[in-house]
């Protein structure tokens, strides 16, 4: 829903009004007890997003979350989507081909380095510190080279990696500190949503949140 005028930063009250409706509806439906939207929901949302970003041409993206398992069922869930032209998708395979060839006899088979390539060939990632070094190293080398158009990231990308995007999504503002699960802190969601906006590239960068509960 788009709630503010981009160009002249009208607040729309009737799309505000029909978000409204949705997130009540969302909460009585079925499949999403207690609020908490069904794996195929948060899929479908993701696709819907990712293909309104492509046509107004606000990609790459990273859209961060804040577990290790959600990212990876998400990026498992994306198989129809593909982002890449023919040439990006000759670049990023010979890239990969080029990265692992460094490994040794079966090392090049596993299953992770076979489906994260499947993933990136069609311009996506997934960065979480469960990401082989060396295929996290693929990611942020060919997250440089703008071949890859959606990074699913933990906020650990946004740590120490200069990596700025054209736009940022929060998939949720809150997350689990070890004791309890709360509100991200400011200088959290700064470090976030900081990646957006490339320098020389974008006049502006483009944050997003989620809003798929009580905010």
């Amino acid at each position: 829903f788009k709630i503010i005028e981009k160009n002249n930063k009208t607040f729309l009250t009737r799309e505000y009004e029909r978000a409204k409706e949705a997130l009540a509806s969302r909460k009585k439906s079925k499949n999403h007890p207690g609020g908490r939207p069904s794996k195929q929901s948060e899929r479908n949302t993701v696709l819907s997003l990712v293909r309104k970003l492509e046509r107004e041409d606000l990609l790459p993206c990273v859209i961060f979350l804040l577990s290790k398992k959600r990212i990876n069922e998400l990026g498992e869930g994306l198989y129809e989507l593909d982002l890449t032209t023919n040439k990006e998708k000759g670049s990023i395979r010979g890239f990969i081909l080029k990265s692992i060839a460094r490994l040794k006899g079966s090392d090049k088979e596993l299953p992770q380095i076979k489906n994260l390539t499947d993933l990136m060939v069609r311009g996506i990632a997934i960065h979480h510190s469960g990401v082989l070094p060396l295929m996290k190293e693929v990611t942020e080398m060919l997250f440089e080279k703008g071949l890859i158009k959606l990074l699913l990231a933990t906020e650990t990308f946004a740590m120490g990696i200069n990596m700025p995007t054209r736009t940022v999504v929060f998939d949720d503002v809150m997350k689990f500190d070890g004791l309890n699960k709360r509100l991200l802190a400011t200088s959290e969601y700064i470090q976030m949503a900081g990646r957006a906006g490339r320098r020389g590239k974008d006049e502006v960068g483009t944050v997003i949140i989620l809003c798929k509960g009580k905010i």
